[in-house]
């Protein structure tokens, strides 16, 4: 019974680790060959920023609402033209009051019974006319290039939200406000792979921008920054983040108020993918699932403090073929040892690379069942004639045609 909850242990802490490790190993090389580049500076297509209009939303925010309005202020006068719009739920310090003072610059709404963010942010959007919606947050102070800069990116047409690339201020106040800007650094970072491959899956609530013909309104118990950008994938356009694109914050420097930081914002992402899901089913008539993970060896490399470190990351693509309605799999080797080194002498350790490899090989590394994907696996339907006698055919991918679907 112990070792069958070690077992279990062990596989629910690498399926923690999987977004902070081969999910974002696994996108650093697919931009090898499904590199998008962004937009060029200076796109004689580029809207202006007086078509932009600045939407946020405040409760309790007396601590730092002067230092907003004069962020928000200080934009305005930069970019002529440019609107700012403000929801209030119910305030019950002076967040509205000094708001109030400034009405003849910001576009203000002040609610007396609380509704929510998602509620407010919906309602500033109802009343806007103005083609991109940048949104943000009180304690999140814009640079002021960032309208700007913003504008760029919506040069291509296929570029539905922009991501801000959001900075720490204070990350010496504590460990955790430390460790909580490590962490967001790796965070960013997932994100420029994911535009570089193609699109990020969500933006970042600080500071993010889209187009207001693609904001579909969320409904008022979920989070609305993760659904927003999340449709815009769902609808086919792609969310990038944009690093030149500023905004800060002061972290979170109590270890309490992070942890139930932490548990917000987790449960609100849950509820997001339980209302995204059936739509994500529905969007462009394919489906893709992945498993990934490490080949564990008990000779694998130890660091100083024993932890050993996998040599090798394998990865299981399953679709359904549009014409048959039967599986279709494919299997992929991150290696730089053993596994490639036992099936081709033609490998050079050392170097990390990846190949196509039948998914059987995977299983059999693995020790995992991967029951009717070795059936459907893509090598098996069609055999290589270059492959060794006796041993699985191994392709390097090299090139994106190389590969066998």
């Amino acid at each position: 019974m112990g070792l069958s909850f070690m077992i279990v242990g062990g596989l629910c802490l690498l399926c923690a680790a999987h977004p902070f490790s081969t999910y974002p190993a696994s996108l650093w090389f697919l931009r090898r060959w499904l590199f998008s580049p962004l937009p060029k500076p200076a796109s004689a297509t580029e809207p202006s920023p007086s078509d932009v209009a600045i939407c946020m939303c405040a409760y309790n925010e007396e601590r730092v609402i002067d230092a907003k309005i004069a962020n928000l202020l200080a934009l305005k006068r930069a970019h002529p033209g440019l609107e700012v719009h403000v929801y209030v739920d119910a305030a019950t310090d002076g967040t509205a009051d000094k708001l109030r003072a400034h009405a003849d610059e910001i576009q203000l709404h002040v609610s007396v019974e609380r509704h929510g963010k998602t509620h407010g942010m919906n309602l500033l959007v109802s009343r806007v006319t103005k083609p991109i919606l940048m949104f943000t947050d009180a304690n999140v102070m814009i640079d002021v290039e960032a309208p700007a800069r913003l504008m760029r990116y919506f040069a291509d047409p296929t570029i539905g939200c922009v991501s801000g690339h959001l900075k720490y201020t204070n990350p010496e106040a504590s460990v955790t406000a430390y460790s909580g800007s490590l962490y967001w650094q790796l965070e960013e970072w997932t994100k420029r792979l994911e535009t570089d491959t193609g699109s990020a899956i969500g933006a970042d609530g600080s500071l993010f921008a889209l187009r207001r013909d693609m904001h579909r309104a969320p409904p008022d118990h979920i989070i609305d920054d993760m659904y927003v950008s999340m449709m815009v994938c769902c609808e086919g356009g792609r969310v990038v983040q944009a690093d030149d694109v500023l905004a800060f914050e002061e972290s979170v420097t109590a270890q309490r108020d992070e942890f139930w930081r932490k548990v917000r914002i987790a449960s609100c992402a849950f509820n997001v993918h339980r209302v995204v899901w059936p739509i994500v089913r529905k969007t462009h008539g394919l489906l893709i699932s992945v498993f990934t993970g490490p080949v564990l060896r008990d000779n694998d490399p130890s660091l100083e403090n024993g932890i050993q470190v996998p040599e090798e990351f394998w990865k299981v693509v399953v679709t359904i073929d549009e014409e048959t309605r039967k599986l279709r799999s494919t299997g992929y080797v991150l290696s730089q040892g053993t596994l490639i080194g036992d099936i081709t002498e033609a490998f050079v350790f050392g170097q990390y690379r990846t190949y196509q490899v039948p998914v059987a090989t995977i299983a059999t590394s693995t020790g995992l069942d991967f029951k009717g994907l070795v059936a459907a696996d893509a090598l098996r339907r069609r055999p290589l004639p270059e492959a060794v006698t006796g041993k699985p055919p191994v392709i390097p991918l090299d090139r994106l045609e190389n590969m066998v679907l």
